[in-house]
């Protein structure tokens, strides 16, 4: 719950047209990534790979997805997805404020279950917002 404030907080102070991904969103991402390669196994070359669109059909980048989801506060517990959380999760971290209702809207499919849900998620979303760019150093 302390981590959802924290997103909530942070996405009320997200600038609309952001270009790069600030050093602070940068560290919390590290840190989620961090608990969630060591709670999944998943390699820091799958999720490399996934931050370049390459997705790799495995369960353990499945699996870490729906951790780094849920430490942002947009899976809860039983694995629903909340549209509002991710989309501001999504802004506060990318910005695109003004397109981020559509995103949202086209990318969160309900696949059948979490795990796959959040794999066509993240590649809608990556396909859609020049993820890699943002996340280079600035």
């Amino acid at each position: 719950m302390g981590i959802f404030i924290v997103v909530v907080l942070l996405a009320t102070m997200a600038v609309t047209s952001m270009t790069k991904v600030s050093p602070e969103i940068r560290k919390l991402m590290a840190e989620f990534t961090n608990a969630c390669l060591s709670e999944t196994k998943a390699t820091n070359e799958m999720v490399e790979r996934a931050m370049n669109n390459e997705f790799s059909n495995d369960i353990r980048l499945k699996k870490f997805l729906v951790c780094t989801g849920k430490k942002s506060g947009y899976i809860d517990e039983c694995n629903n997805f909340d549209k509002e959380a991710l989309k501001n999760a999504l802004i506060m971290m990318y910005g695109f404020e003004d397109k981020m209702d559509k995103i949202v809207q086209e990318c969160l499919v309900d696949q059948g279950n979490a795990l796959d849900t959040a794999f066509e998620l993240v590649k809608c979303y990556h396909a859609k917002i020049p993820v890699a760019e943002l996340l280079k150093e600035q």
